[in-house]
Formats: C-alpha cells, structure tokens, sequence
C-alpha cells in the first residue's frame, strides 16, 4: 500500500504528492492548524469533503487506476494541493 501524509498547517505539506498507477494508495490528512479555512478538505474528483478538528488523522483511498491529477482545496478555496498518479 502507497501511504502518503499531508501535514495541513498554514497549508499543506506537501501541497503535491505522488503515486503509481495501479497500485493501492491512501492518503492521511493530519490537522495541526486552528484556522476556520484549513478546517476543511475538498476535492471534487474524489468526492470529498472531510471536516477535521486540531489533531484529527483522516485516511483516504485513492484509486490508481489510471494516470490524472487530482486536486483538493480547503472549505474557503484559498489552499490547494494536488495527486498526482503516474
């Protein structure tokens, strides 16, 4: 399994990561930052939208089937990061 932590303080970090193609993936957000923006995930190619308080670790599969990119922002649209499957 591809595991991949995404650190959301002041953003996120790293605001890119990647996978290879066909090969399960999962993605953990850590929340480490207070702000009402960073509050929440979004991703409309993976139909996402988690809500994550100071010290929630949420895991998302993603499906690696084919090569794309796929972005996800916070609630207030002014943070944004990217999957990228190769």
């Amino acid at each position: 399994m591809q595991t991949q932590k995404i650190i959301i303080k002041q953003g996120y970090q790293p605001r890119t990561v990647y996978f290879r193609q066909g090969e399960p993936a999962q993605i953990i957000f850590y929340q480490e930052d207070p702000s009402a923006c960073l509050h929440e995930v979004k991703s409309k190619d993976l139909n996402l939208d988690l809500a994550l308080n100071v010290g929630d670790a949420r895991s998302v599969s993603i499906n690696t089937d084919q090569a794309r990119e796929i972005n996800f922002r916070c609630g207030m649209n002014m943070f944004h990061g990217k999957i990228i499957i190769e």
